[in-house]
């Protein structure tokens, strides 16, 4: 049996562990050191043959004594360690910003040696509420809760150790379990109604706030209701924030309500308007969207969405589903709606990625408050939606290629026109009305028509004159048409010259005339006939363009680079 030195420092480093728990640094590094103390000096004796230190022998005397110093030693590094954790916490505090991801993983390491302690399990809160964390604050608050009615069921706080009860002042415990997370189940992780209002009472002072909130934000308004109850009948007055509170629930209800009824009445614009007001309830700053996150403002957020979808802003409606997203990230129905506005702007990988993040959150069922996408139908319409997405996707890239090769084989007509036809010489000898004997010296001939001889081969100006086939430089056969010939070959489209029933040597008083004599014809005033109006149109149009030089001029010069090209 255990006893004498041994036990002794047995006692004083459990004493130093139970202070180091509490997050009681000092006096668990001075328990520590005492004992290391007392094994040195008890090992001192036994090595002076001083067997009255233990009932056993020497040697299992000496292996005892080594294990209280190894103890000992491993609490005093645990002690430093914690000292470490707490210096680190606050630095990362100041030098953080938005951030505070580094600050809560020192904390939770620091909770790993003590996890009794108040100072770290209260920063831990505020951090979570930096981290919009409220589903897992109100688990937390209520944990602790229940740790603490652990206590009180087996008599802690009874008696001489009454004056140490942190909550002298909570509710009798009637429907808090103090065992209901040991064996709750995953989908039930929060208390009933009634035990909420025990719970709140048995809770530090400075997180009563944000558990409120917290129940707030995870739309569990009976809760919030419960637990002010109990507050306002508790000895202690918590009158201001529970009011406040309690205000805030009330407008979050109604605007909520409202919103979700006009949305119903179909009046979108209205209904993104009170959900837009039901979010600027936990706005900071007046005037400003808040980011506080939680299950209600993912809600908001989607349901603003749905809004803007109805109305065709599917760019906005898509931001919206992102917020709700960066707030949860399982949230299912965010990321079907989110899909469906990527399919809508065309953005059809996005869409794809969002459609298999929905249908694998569902058939993994990751854990969400969001069960609107769960039954076996309702994933086969996502499938379904899917594989339209990827249909619309394999389409529209077919589309973009034909459009990519119709854009290129535009702009390689449009450089072979720039190299060979739009040109001021090239115009002239096609449209300048000069004389047949002016091309014929263009090639060298005589002005009499004589012929010459070109390397063996014939060459004759009248052939010239008349424009005889001749082959273009890119090998594209063509054929130009006489300098008093009209537009009686086209027949891809009307011909202004023809309309007009001029040539495209007329000059513009010949056109002038007649546009008048063609216009008194077919003006649907004095023609009867059914399409006289329709001819009256195109002679006008024909007039509009052939009577302006620079409009003629380009006109001429597409109808023929039409004829050329083809």
């Amino acid at each position: 049996a255990e006893g004498g030195v041994h036990f002794a420092l047995k006692v004083q480093s459990r004493l130093a562990r139970a202070y180091l728990k509490c997050g009681d640094a000092k006096n668990a590094e001075t328990h520590f050191r005492a004992a290391m103390m007392k094994v040195d000096c008890a090992l001192d004796k036994l090595s002076s043959h001083n067997t009255s230190l233990f009932p056993v022998d020497n040697s299992a005397g000496r292996n005892l004594l080594q294990q209280c110093k190894t103890s000992a030693e491993i609490g005093i590094a645990d002690v430093k360690r914690f000292n470490f954790l707490l210096e680190k916490a606050d630095q990362e505090k100041c030098m953080r910003a938005e951030d505070s991801s580094a600050e809560f993983a020192t904390v939770v390491e620091g909770l790993s040696i003590a996890p009794r302690s108040a100072l770290l399990w209260v920063r831990k809160i505020f951090l979570m509420k930096a981290l919009k964390r409220w589903d897992d604050i109100a688990f937390e608050c209520e944990k602790n809760s229940c740790d603490v009615a652990k206590l009180e069921e087996v008599g802690i706080f009874s008696l001489d150790l009454s004056e140490i009860n942190p909550y002298p002042h909570s509710s009798p415990l009637h429907y808090l379990e103090s065992n209901f997370f040991d064996v709750a189940s995953a989908e039930d992780k929060f208390l009933c109604t009634q035990a909420t209002g025990e719970a709140v009472t048995r809770m530090p002072v400075d997180v009563r706030p944000l558990y409120l909130r917290a129940l707030r934000l995870e739309e569990r308004y009976d809760h919030v209701f419960a637990a002010i109850k109990v507050l306002e009948n508790s000895k202690i007055n918590y009158q201001k924030y529970v009011t406040e509170e309690r205000d805030r629930v009330r407008r979050t209800m109604s605007a909520k309500a409202e919103g979700d009824n006009l949305f119903r009445s179909g009046k979108y614009d209205s209904a993104a308007i009170r959900y837009n007001v039901c979010l600027k309830i936990d706005s900071e700053k007046p005037g400003r969207l808040a980011t506080s996150g939680g299950r209600l403002h993912a809600i908001l957020h989607c349901n603003r969405a749905a809004c803007l979808m109805a109305t065709k802003r599917f760019r906005e409606a898509a931001k919206e589903c992102s917020a709700a997203l960066r707030i949860h990230a399982n949230y299912r129905k965010a990321m079907l709606r989110r899909g469906r506005c990527y399919v809508k702007m065309h953005r059809f990988k996005e869409a794809i990625a969002d459609f298999n993040a929905c249908i694998e959150a569902a058939v993994k069922g990751k854990e969400t408050f969001d069960h609107s996408i769960k039954t076996k139908e309702q994933i086969e319409v996502v499938k379904k939606e899917l594989e339209e997405a990827k249909r619309a996707k394999r389409d529209h890239e077919t589309a973009e290629r034909a459009k990519a090769d119709r854009e290129r084989r535009e702009q390689e007509k449009q450089r072979w026109y720039d190299e060979n036809v739009n040109s001021e010489d090239w115009y002239n000898n096609n449209f300048s009305g000069r004389n047949n004997s002016s091309r014929g010296g263009k090639y060298g001939g005589k002005k009499n028509g004589s012929s010459r001889n070109r390397g063996g081969y014939e060459y004759n100006q009248q052939s010239d004159r008349s424009y005889s086939n001749r082959e273009h430089p890119n090998n594209h056969q063509y054929r130009r048409s006489s300098s008093k010939a009209s537009c009686e070959d086209d027949e891809e489209e009307v011909c202004h010259y023809s309309i007009l029933s001029v040539t495209v040597q007329s000059d513009s008083t010949t056109i002038k005339k007649a546009y008048h004599r063609m216009a008194l014809k077919y003006h649907p005033d004095k023609n009867k006939d059914p399409e006289a109006a329709t001819m009256f149109r195109k002679v006008q149009t024909a007039y509009e363009i052939l009577s302006d030089s620079k409009s003629r001029r380009e006109y001429d010069m597409e109808r023929n680079f039409a004829r050329s090209f083809y």
